[in-house]
């Protein structure tokens, strides 16, 4: 496709490295818009006795919609000339092009999701760990049983969280250029959930 190198591809393609973040934030908007509209109009239609409950249960769902919105926003993929970054709020997940070995099917939460098998990922511990009661929260809303949940998760890079179509998209382009090995791969009978 391109006959230069990686870093002529990547200043062509994406003048740096590209971010990407869940596909979810655009279904949560409309979702969260129409309850809060709901509940306003409740409010404003409402006996003025029961308006102070109906403008609480209003507050506290915005407050907790926002609240999610910027935990799933900070959740990242990020591809750039090094190989692929998996940021959640618990750990930071590295693997360079070369170690992308496989392409499986795991379960993430409540749903299967396709992940980008590694073979020497480097995982470092994030922010959220030196806060505990926080991290045990945040990697219940990522889809862990706890920030130290584990199991065979750490080699992998769940990527259709990013892209439902991740492979006919930009992430699957790029991660057939520089790792076609990935995408060739089939590790789906390694991973049993």
């Amino acid at each position: 496709m391109y006959d230069h190198n990686i870093e002529d591809f990547f200043q062509y393609k994406l003048a740096g490295p590209r971010v990407f973040r869940p596909a979810i934030i655009p279904a949560l908007l409309p979702v969260g818009a129409a309850i809060i509209i709901v509940l306003v109009l409740a409010g404003i239609t409402s006996d003025p006795s029961d308006r102070d409950w109906i403008w609480i249960a209003a507050g506290l769902f915005l407050g907790v919609f926002v609240v999610v919105a910027i935990i799933v926003r900070l959740v990242t993929l990020t591809l750039s000339l090094e190989g692929l970054t998996y940021n959640t709020l618990v750990y930071r997940v590295h693997a360079n092009w070369s170690d992308l070995s496989g392409v499986t099917t795991t379960i993430m939460g409540s749903r299967s999701v396709e992940s980008i098998v590694t073979r020497h990922p480097v995982v470092e511990g994030g922010f959220w760990l030196k806060i505990l009661p926080l991290a045990w929260f945040t990697a219940v809303l990522t889809g862990n049983l706890s920030p130290f949940d584990s199991g065979n998760r750490k080699d992998l890079i769940p990527v259709s969280i990013f892209d439902n179509n991740w492979r006919a998209g930009e992430i699957g382009t790029l991660v057939g250029h520089f790792a076609p090995q990935a995408l060739r791969n089939d590790e789906s009978d390694r991973f049993t959930c």
